[in-house]
């Protein structure tokens, strides 16, 4: 599974996207849990859980809920939450 990377996660990986393989569908919850350990193990450093918790999901450009089940072939987009005008 692809994950695109947008705001303050392009700063992982190629910049643009993650790929993580799974072996079966998962929800969201789930992948926010398995991202949180492929993030610290790109970067060492990475402690802010608060922030893949806090971020919303896509696929195919419309956000999905936690219980939501992503299979392998879906490109999942990561969404930061944002603030600022």
């Amino acid at each position: 599974m692809q994950i695109k990377l947008f705001g303050t996660f392009r700063k992982y990986g190629n910049g643009e996207a993650i790929t993580l393989s799974l072996d079966k569908e998962i929800s969201v919850n789930s992948l926010k849990k398995l991202l949180i350990k492929e993030l610290t193990k790109l970067d060492s450093n990475f402690n802010d859980h608060n922030i893949v918790e806090s971020s919303a999901f896509a696929v195919n450009d419309e956000i999905i809920a936690d219980d939501y089940l992503i299979k392998e072939s879906d490109i999942v987009a990561i969404l930061p939450p944002v603030c600022g005008g």
